[in-house]
C-alpha cells in the first residue's frame, strides 16, 4: 500500500497538473486542463484514480478486488 504523502508526491509530478479543493475541503482534487484525474482523502486514507474502460478491464482482470 503507498502511504499518503507519495500518492500526494505522485499526482503532483504529472506535466499541468493544479491541485484544488474537491467538493469537500477534506478531499484535494488533481486536475489537468481542468478535468479532474484523481481525488485524495486524506481523512479516509483513499485516494481514487480515474481509469479508461480498458485500464479498468485490466485491473480486473489482474485482481477483481481492486476496482
Amino acid at each position: 500500500m503507498v502511504v499518503i504523502q507519495t500518492a500526494y508526491k505522485l499526482a503532483l509530478a504529472f506535466d499541468e497538473v493544479t491541485e484544488s479543493p474537491h467538493y469537500d475541503v477534506a478531499v484535494r482534487a488533481f486536475k489537468v486542463k481542468g478535468k479532474v484525474f484523481a481525488t485524495l482523502n486524506e481523512k479516509e486514507k483513499r485516494m481514487t484514480v480515474r481509469l479508461s474502460i480498458l485500464d479498468q478491464d485490466v485491473f480486473c482482470t489482474f485482481d477483481n478486488t481492486v476496482i
